[in-house]
């Protein structure tokens, strides 16, 4: 057992390294002396001493330790507050007696440092600790409590939130708003559009934003307050609305009944004035929406110069079936087109058509003619990835003949178009290119997903690549290799553990 009164001693005698030593053996101990010591250490001009005595009085755990922590929230240097708030955060319910106290200080920085410190303390008693701290009357410290409250995202805090929508204070009614979002509590819905009116322009945005993040997968009640913002005059406003809308869109909410129209027409106003992000979330509000109207106001965006809302855009004519693959390919074929036109619409191919599908004579001759005569590489290396999707046998060999050619930009734009490729066809890549060092250390490096380390350990054609990327001449293929068995070796023993517990 450490003598604590040599402890101390030795502390003031200690170099660095001793300190540091002596700190990382301190055990639990609710002796005041010791505890201050240790806490001294927070100011050290070290962080590795700082960090030690951090850990030391986590070690302790106990009422004492969070009281001596406490005082420490008092000093000038930014550095010790730093740890004093880290510690005070990993102790837990042993602090919140400190922190009550802490919230009565008369500095309002010390009472804000009070509600940092329960940003990761999700029980009851911190939050109504900080549902109380909503109250104070210096927004500073209002503001760090509903920070945190957000952080903790613990619904029953949201009546709380919702009465600090009173605030006269706009920073914290923004801080309250952007709490209640994070939280996604539906029954905070209506409070924040009752109040949406006295706001104003910067607090309303955050205020949309955050009816888009409370309202869920049934968001009724949003759809009035968002059509009647869309029809602001201001652009911010708008661009806000349609922000949220393409969040709801992307969690696969479905539109109501006319709320598309209202976009579209908007879209068709004032397009090509859209902000690129706009532009592309307004795509994705239209992209899933069938009929008529939602082919004309797709058939607008066509031709944005931004590809990634064309890759969008061709999407929803394709759900809408304005498109079939062939006239894909006759589009990406026709040399008047742009080339980010064209290479659009072979991205477009890759995420609509699989092997299975029935495609039409003359659609492989096209394909292949792009991949030859191309002079972008992009447009040639997209081409190739339509191949290797859909026809393995005819776009391997294309695909290893362009690898060939040395040509480093149509190489690294070829990565690019196969990184989403699946693992058997990555593994074939390998294995028949296995005599070009660059690309199966490149393709190598491109196993990550769950799905292709169990592809690569439960097939016989993946553990044949494994067995080859062992015997490699090259250090770095054999690195990536281990790495992969490493990964193989870690998910056969989380399975087991799981078997065993059932």
């Amino acid at each position: 057992m450490i003598d604590l009164m040599s402890f101390r001693t030795s502390l003031l005698d200690a170099d660095e390294y001793g300190r540091r030593a002596l700190l990382a053996h301190l055990p639990s101990t609710d002796d005041v002396g010791t505890l201050l010591e240790a806490a001294n250490y927070l100011a050290d001009p070290s962080p590795s001493v700082c960090e030690a005595a951090a850990e030391a009085l986590i070690r302790c755990a106990n009422h004492t330790a969070a009281i001596v922590a406490g005082l420490h929230l008092y000093s000038d240097s930014p550095s010790e507050r730093e740890y004093t708030l880290s510690v005070l955060s990993s102790l837990g319910e042993n602090t919140l007696p400190v922190l009550k106290t802490l919230l009565t200080d008369a500095d309002p920085v010390i009472r804000k440092f009070a509600c940092v410190a329960m940003l990761n303390m999700p029980c009851k008693g911190s939050a109504r600790l900080l549902c109380s701290a909503l109250l104070d009357e210096e927004p500073l410290v209002a503001c760090a409590a509903a920070e945190a409250l957000g952080h903790l995202k613990q619904p029953y805090t949201t009546p709380a939130l919702i009465q600090a929508l009173r605030s006269p204070s706009s920073q914290v009614r923004s801080a309250v708003l952007m709490a209640l979002g994070n939280i996604g509590d539906s029954s905070a819905v209506e409070a924040i559009i009752s109040i949406a009116p006295q706001l104003g322009r910067e607090e309303l945005c955050i205020a949309i934003q955050a009816v888009g993040d409370a309202c869920g997968t049934t968001p009724e009640l949003a759809w009035p307050f968002f059509i009647e913002y869309y029809g602001s005059e201001n652009i911010t406003i708008q661009n806000t609305v349609l922000f949220a809308v393409n969040e709801l869109v992307a969690k696969e909410v479905c539109l109501p009944d006319g709320f598309t129209q209202f976009v579209a027409q908007t879209v068709e106003k004032k397009i090509f004035d859209l902000d690129p992000g706009v532009r592309l979330a307004a795509a994705n509000v239209l992209k899933d929406s069938q009929g008529a109207e939602a082919i004309r106001y797709l058939r607008l965006m066509e031709h944005d110069p931004d590809p990634e809302i064309q890759n969008v855009v061709l999407c929803g004519l394709i759900h809408n079936g304005v498109y079939s693959p062939m006239e894909l390919i006759c589009t990406a074929h026709k040399k008047q087109n742009s080339a980010s036109a064209r290479v659009c619409a072979l991205r477009t191919l890759v995420q609509t058509i699989d092997e299975s599908s029935a495609l039409p004579i003359g659609f492989f001759p096209k394909l292949e003619s792009i991949v030859k005569e191309a002079v972008n590489e992009s447009l040639k290396s997209a081409a190739l990835s339509v191949l290797l999707c859909i026809s393995p046998d005819q776009g391997i060999p294309l695909i290893l003949s362009a690898f060939k050619t040395g040509n480093k930009v149509l190489t690294e734009a070829l990565i690019q178009e196969i990184m989403s490729c699946p693992p058997d066809k990555l593994t074939r890549l390998i294995m028949e290119g296995y005599d070009n060092l660059r690309l199966r250390l490149r393709l190598f490096q491109l196993f990550q997903s769950e799905q292709d380390i169990a592809f690569l350990g439960n097939t016989v054609e993946g553990q044949t690549l494994l067995i080859a990327g062992m015997g490699d001449d090259d250090v770095r293929v054999r690195a990536c290799t281990i790495s992969i068995l490493n990964r193989i070796a870690a998910a056969w023993a989380q399975n087991l553990v799981l078997r065993a517990n059932t």
